[in-house]
Parts: C-alpha cells; structure tokens; sequence
C-alpha cells in the first residue's frame, strides 16, 4: 500500500459549475497552466506499449497501468528538452489501471488536487505517438459526464495514442485525474482493448479521478505486474 501519496486539496479553489469566460482569459489561464505544469510531463516507456506520465509529490510518476509494468522493475521516462530518467515502478492498480513508477533524480513539486464536475473545462498533456517533440502537446477538453460504473468521467473530445496516463488539469492549474483512452462509445463494459484500437482521435477521453486513485493507492495492495 502506498503511504507517501500525499496531495493537497486546494479547497478554495474548489471546481464550480462551468461560466462562460472571454476567450482571452481562457487562452491566458491555460497559458498559466502549461507554464506550471509542462516541465512535470513525461512519456513513459512501459514493457511494449509507450504513453505518458505526470510527476507529483515524492519524486513520482502518476501513469496508466495499460503501458506494462512490473513491480520494482525500472523504466525510461522522457520530459521536455529529451531529458531521460530511470524510474522503478512502486505500485501498480490493474482493476483501476494506474501505476506509480519513482525516481530519486526527480526533483521534488508541491501537488494541488481537485475534482472534476459535469461542464468543468481542463487541459490535459502528453507525448502522442508519431509526433517527435521536445515537450508535450496541449489539448482542451470539456466533462461531458460520467461512465456508468461512477467510476470514470467521459471527456470531449476524444483521446489519441500516447495519451494515456496524461495528466487532467483544471483552469486553476490542479491535478484532477488521468487520462485513460478513449472509445467512440465509452461505457461501463468498455474495454482497455477497445480504448486503444484507433490511433486517431476519438469521440470521448476516459478519465480515471485523482480522488479514487488516492483512495485505492492508500488502501489497495499492488499487483505484482499490469
């Protein structure tokens, strides 16, 4: 079980149902997100499958369980301007498809979270597969609503290859979840298979919360591999 998954709520911060804002202002607190955010971003290299990770508090990567680990194995994770870490994989969730990969070469961030509601907007990061980049791509999204096991929130628009395990980031610059994959028809018996099919854009994104993966981390036993 995971006992340093320690984050900070920022409770007067706390998501509110969707306002309409200018589109200037929109454009400069997603500015100010990127500026926070995009150094913490990383693509993650699992066993075969490449995607990406964010690192939070206690020199971790928060990423998707999908890409292949294996506990207390090491694997390269790539952020921006191509520098490369050796992170060992300390947790690993199959039923909830989250990892926890660390590296004392990481330098250490303060990690606001928060929850997502229907209409919050947010930005997400990551490495898409077949773009070479020196930093991640920024995409908006939007919360449509939640899949049928109130488990996952459904996010528009979709998903693409090398997003998973992409951070979601509210307008107020906190950590609200990850980024699964997508489906062109996300609901409760959609697969992880069936996320990763198409490498084009899909209709919906798949977003695991941050709540339930502190929960799950504090109080669930890892696998031994994903």
């Amino acid at each position: 079980m995971g006992q340093e998954f320690e984050l900070q709520w920022e409770k007067a911060r706390r998501s509110r149902p969707a306002r309409a804002m200018s589109v200037e202002f929109e454009k400069e607190r997603i500015q100010q997100v990127i500026n926070e955010w995009e150094k913490r971003v990383f693509m993650v290299s699992g066993y075969d499958l490449q995607g990406s990770g964010v690192l939070i508090s206690h020199q971790q990567i928060l990423t998707a369980a999908h890409l292949h680990f294996k506990i207390d194995k090491s694997y390269t994770v790539r952020g921006t301007d191509n520098r490369c870490f050796s992170a060992k994989c300390e947790y690993i969730s199959k039923k909830y498809d989250f990892a926890m990969l660390k590296s004392t070469d990481l330098p250490e961030f303060r990690t606001p979270i928060d929850q997502l509601g229907r209409g919050n907007k947010y930005v997400t990061m990551g490495y898409p597969i077949g773009i070479d980049s020196s930093k991640p791509s920024v995409a908006k999204g939007v919360v449509e609503g939640f899949m049928d096991d109130q488990t996952h929130t459904v996010g528009v628009p979709g998903s693409r290859r090398g997003y998973s395990g992409a951070p979601i980031i509210n307008y107020s610059g906190c950590l609200t979840g990850i980024l699964l994959g997508g489906s062109p028809d996300v609901h409760m018996d959609t697969t992880i298979g069936e996320c990763l099919k198409s490498s084009a854009e899909q209709k919906y994104s798949r977003i695991l919360g941050i709540s339930i993966i502190h929960v799950v981390y504090d109080r669930e036993c890892s696998d031994k591999e994903s």
